[in-house]
Parts: structure tokens; sequence; C-alpha cells
């Protein structure tokens, strides 16, 4: 479809969707007269039923007034018909009075019918359409029929369609009954259709008023940019030209992007002219250059044999890596299994620390229970201090009653040897003591061991038999000054 509009003018275009337009309006028109036609015949219809009923009202009040004995019924038919004979509306329109069998009551412009019967009267058309409403009313009470009759006045040649409806007064056997002629209804409709052909007229000619207006915008503009365009394109091409670029319309912005292009393509040129210069400029440059090139790939080639010797010569040098490679290869084979033994052995080892850190842990509660033993082993010592000075005092006694018994004995001459000892015995007890104080919290069970074997050694008595002399012994180091 896009192709398809493609290979048609902007102004045909434009007329074509004018005309659519306009088809468009013009069939929505007649949809509309015709619409407008049946609902006019429907509401005339209702308004004709209006005045049946209304009429029905007025044979009911009087045959109210006959059934009470106001009137008798003749005059109460009477009364009621003279209404009725008088009744019109939509101008000429009337109603007349004819009963079931059928035979005509009243009728208010053809008099001379009233006492007929009906049943042979016939349309232009050649159809008994009395007949026709008078059963449809008796079957159903209420009946309505098409038929050709002329207008009251005109002769039969000019009868036009008329629709009518008939309703039945049963008390009296009477059919109420009334007619609309179309031709009303369609000159109504023609007076409406000629108005609005008259606005639609006026609206088409506007119409195309403005869309020749329109089109001619369009077109003019697009004709002349056309023109300016083809004679830009002529040689020689004369980048001075320019559009009118006035207005703000499509086309405006149109003309303006051809002046700034020619604008641009202006100073491109230029700018060519100017690079140009540059270009032939660096043409002498680059022939000196490429001299000079010439010269230096001269000297090159003798460095390219260099070249292919040393490329020789890194052959070698390449295979005797690749073969070093190789041998990398495979010590890095060697060092990654080193390196998995060396994990396991990682492994290994900080299972060793974690079990050395329970063990260190385990040592820090024994050191604990140490340093609170060694506290106790103080309080021990204080009472061996004490011990130690009544044990000195007992070996004092014990000396002065040996050396009594000496005396007596005749054994005298041991007991300066014997004073050193003692002497010599009580002066290493405090030295050991006083060492025993100070290093208890180091080794409380070898000072405990110590201190018992000095005890046993504190137990010990020197006995001299009578008449017996102890072989003489040489004193200690210590206490050899203490003798002399």
């Amino acid at each position: 479809m896009q192709q398809l509009f493609r290979r048609l003018l902007i102004s045909q275009r434009i007329w074509l969707t004018l005309g659519l337009a306009i088809g468009v309006l013009i069939v929505t028109l007649m949809a509309t007269l015709l619409s407008m036609r049946a609902t006019l015949q429907e509401e005339r219809l209702q308004q004709a039923g209006a005045v049946l009923d209304t009429s029905m009202h007025v044979l009911e009040h009087y045959h109210g007034l006959a059934a009470s004995g106001a009137l008798s019924e003749s005059e109460a038919k009477t009364q009621a018909l003279g209404i009725l004979r008088e009744i019109r509306y939509f101008g000429n329109e009337y109603l007349w009075v004819h009963d079931l069998r059928p035979v005509m009551i009243m009728h208010p412009y053809v008099p001379a019918l009233e006492g007929e019967n009906l049943n042979s009267i016939e349309d232009t058309a050649g159809n008994t359409f009395i007949r026709t409403l008078t059963n449809d009313v008796r079957a159903n009470g209420r009946g309505r029929i098409e038929y050709y009759w002329p207008r009251p006045g005109a002769s039969e040649e000019e009868a036009i369609l008329k629709v009518s409806e008939g309703l039945l007064f049963e008390p009296w056997g009477y059919i109420v009954a009334s007619g609309v002629y179309m031709a009303d209804i369609n000159a109504e409709v023609n007076s409406q259709l000629l108005r609005t052909s008259l606005i639609g007229g006026v609206g088409l000619v506007f119409l195309l008023v403005v869309g020749w207006t329109v089109i001619s915008s369009i077109t003019r503009p697009l004709r002349y940019t056309i023109g300016r365009i083809e004679e830009a394109a002529k040689e020689p091409v004369d980048l001075t030209h320019r559009m009118d670029d006035s207005g703000r319309d499509e086309l405006a912005v149109l003309s303006q992007s051809f002046n700034s292009l020619f604008g641009l393509l202006q100073q491109v040129v230029r700018d060519t002219g100017d690079h140009a210069q540059t270009v032939s400029a660096s043409a002498t440059q680059l022939n000196q250059l490429a001299n000079d090139a010439e010269g230096n790939v001269r000297s090159q080639h003798a460095d390219v044999d260099d070249l292919a010797s040393a490329m020789n010569e890194m052959t070698s040098t390449v295979q005797e890596v690749a073969r070093n490679a190789q041998d990398g290869a495979a010590a890095a084979a060697r060092a990654q299994e080193e390196t998995q033994h060396g994990a396991l052995t990682m492994n290994e080892s900080r299972d060793a620390v974690a079990r050395l850190a329970a063990e260190l842990e385990r040592s820090r509660e024994v050191v604990e229970r140490l340093r609170q033993d060694s506290a106790n082993v103080d309080s021990v010592l204080e009472m061996i201090n004490g011990v130690s000075e009544q044990t000195n005092l007992l070996a004092l006694n014990a000396a002065i009653e040996a050396a009594a018994r000496a005396i007596t004995a005749g054994a005298l001459r041991w007991w300066p040897t014997r004073c050193a000892r003692w002497r010599c015995a009580r002066e290493t007890r405090r030295k050991r003591s006083a060492r025993s104080s100070s290093a208890s919290s180091r080794a409380p069970s070898r000072w405990r061991n110590r201190w018992r074997h000095d005890r046993k050694r504190r137990g010990r008595r020197w006995s001299v038999p009578s008449g017996r002399t102890r072989p003489s012994r040489r004193l200690p180091k210590r206490c050899r000054r203490s003798t002399t």
C-alpha cells in the first residue's frame, strides 16, 4: 500500500484523501436521512396512535353517560361521533369510524360513504384494505395497514401511499381508524435533505477551496525547491546558491537544511583547496624522504644479512632453550610431587603443633599447681628453720656433755677437732637453710630430701668408748681455720 501511494504525486494523494473524506461524509448523510425518515414515520404513527387513544377516551366517556342513563345510547353515539368528526391533527389528518361488518359509521370528508358496506372498497392497487384492517382489529384489538388513497378533494389518479391504524371499541363494536400520508413524511425528509444538501454543498465548496489552498501551499514550494536543486546540480556547480527558507513548515526546514548543506560543501571545498596545497608541500617532502629511505634500504640490506646469521644462531639457541624447557617441565613435575609431599608433611606438622599446644596447656596447669605447692613449701621451710634452731641447741648440749665425758675419759685431745666439725656443720646447715628459703619455689622436692638427709646426720652421736681413742681425721678445708 505504501509503495502504491509512492507512485502518486503529493497533490494526487491529498485530492484522493479529500475525495474519500467527502464520500464518507455523503454516505453518512444519506444514512442519517434514511434513519431520520424511519424515525419521523414512527413518530407520526405514534402521534396518530395517541389521537386514537384520545378517541377511545371520548367513546368511553359517552358510553358511561349512556350506561348511567344521563343520555340514551343513540344520543351518546351521535354526540361522540360528532366530536370525533371535528378532530384534526397534522393539518388535514382525520378520523373515521366503521363497525365490524364493516359498514361506514362516520367519515368527515366523504359523508356519502356513511352506511355503505366497505368490503368491496379497493385502493388504486386493488387491495381491499378496509376488510384487511377489520380482520386485524377483530383478531388483535388493534391493526395497521398500508395502502394508496387520494388526499381529501383530490382525484383517484392522485392517490399516494398512506399508513392507517385502527382501534376497536368493543361496547359499541366501533373501529376508530386514522392514517398518515407518507408523502408528508417524504416531503419533510426532502426538505431536510435539501437543507442538508445546501449546507453540505457549502461545506464541500469550502473543503475544495481549503484543499486547493493546502495543495498549492505544498506543491508550489516543492516545485520551487525541485527547480532550485536542479539548477544547483547543473555544471558548473554554484555552491553560493541559496533557497528561500522563510516559514515554519517542513518545506522551510528542508530549505534550511539545503542551505546548510551547500554552506557546508562550500566550506569543505575551501578547506579542500587549503589541504591540496598542504598535500603538495607534503608530497615534496615525501619525495625527499623517499630518496633518504632508498639509501636507508641499501644499508638495511647489509643489516638483513647480519640479521639472517643472527637468526640462525637464535634458532639453535631456541632449540637449546626448548630442551631446557623440557628439562624444566620434568623438574616442575618433580617439584609438584615434592610440593604435594611437603603439603602432607605440613598437615602432619600442623597436627603435631596442635598436640604440642595441648601438652603446653597441660604443662601450664601443672606449673600452676606447682606454684601453689611452692607457696605451701615456704611455710614448711619456716617450720624447718625453727626445728633447725632447736636442733643446734640440742647439738650444743650434746657437745658439752660429750666434752665432759671426754675429760673424764681422757679423750680431751679430740675436743678441738670435734668442736670445729660441729661449728662447720652448723654453719653449713644455716647456709643451706638460707638457700632453701630462696629457691624453694624451684626445687621443693630436692630441698625436702636434703633436709631429711641433714636431719639424719644431726641424729648421729659421736661417742668414744672408754679406754679407746678415735683415730685422727683430716678436717675439711672450710673447718681448718677454726681449729687453729
